[in-house]
């Protein structure tokens, strides 16, 4: 019975697989105006994932440039630990000693087809960029729904598991990073807050900047040794099933 489970189920999530990157157009290097323009249906990133409902506002804009939509490039990638996406933009303030301050915000949806083998469990946030003093801010905070959606304001979940984090830069041409595990799950929303800030003198002018923010997602992709085993056990289910058959056709 157990054997016949899983001959049955991996055709269902093989055809699941296969709808999903038929129907969609695959996610490319674009600006994040044309990942908004994709919608609710999205783009297929590999047979497994869908990610949609990109969004970017500028909330907050004090003697900075406004970074828009257009802007900002995004780069997909899809790795042996699953689907990755970059957002490469010019985000900084003024090098100056007048208050500067910037906000902007990215939300985006991910989705994968296949719950066994590759469901998102974990996410690392990177970000790079510089910062001139320590009257001077660069970082991103996020909010994620693990399992569940959003609220409209991008403040608390509606549904699924609420997790949140953070990285910060201080200093110059610098990354940060932080890692956050959780149980796997097939979709997940996502809310990025970039935070700049800085405050310089007629001595010493400041500034802050991040020239990109990373989302990677970590999937529970098996050990090879899983693959071999489950190839091997969908293997000898065919194997006896055969056997089954000739030896009733033999009786025939």
């Amino acid at each position: 019975m157990k054997i016949k489970s899983i001959l049955v189920f991996c055709p269902i999530l093989l055809l699941a697989q296969a709808a999903l990157s038929a129907a969609i157009i695959p996610c490319g290097v674009a600006s994040l105006a044309t990942y908004q323009s994709y919608g609710s249906t999205g783009c297929s990133l590999g047979p497994q994932f869908n990610f949609s409902s990109f969004s970017y506002v500028a909330t907050l804009s004090v003697n900075t440039t406004v970074i828009t939509a257009t802007d900002i490039t995004v780069t997909p990638q899809l790795s042996a630990g699953g689907p990755k996406f970059g957002f490469a933009a010019n985000w900084g303030t003024s090098n100056s000693i007048l208050p500067s301050s910037y906000t902007g915000v990215i939300g985006f949806h991910g989705a994968s087809a296949d719950p066994v083998f590759n469901a998102f469990n974990s996410l690392t946030l990177v970000t790079t960029g510089s910062t001139s003093s320590i009257a001077s801010v660069a970082n991103v905070n996020e909010i994620d729904c693990v399992g569940g959606l959003l609220n409209n304001t991008g403040t608390a979940c509606l549904s699924g598991v609420g997790i949140t984090s953070g990285a910060s830069i201080s200093g110059s041409n610098l990354s940060a990073n932080t890692v956050v595990a959780f149980i796997p799950a097939t979709t997940i929303d996502v809310l990025k807050t970039i935070n700049l800030s800085s405050t310089g003198t007629a001595i010493s002018p400041a500034f802050a900047n991040l020239t990109n923010v990373q989302q990677d997602f970590g999937t529970n992709a098996p050990e090879p040794s899983t693959w071999l085993l489950t190839s091997s056990t969908i293997g000898f289910g065919i194997w006896l099933r055969r056997k089954r058959f000739l030896k009733r056709s033999a009786r025939l």
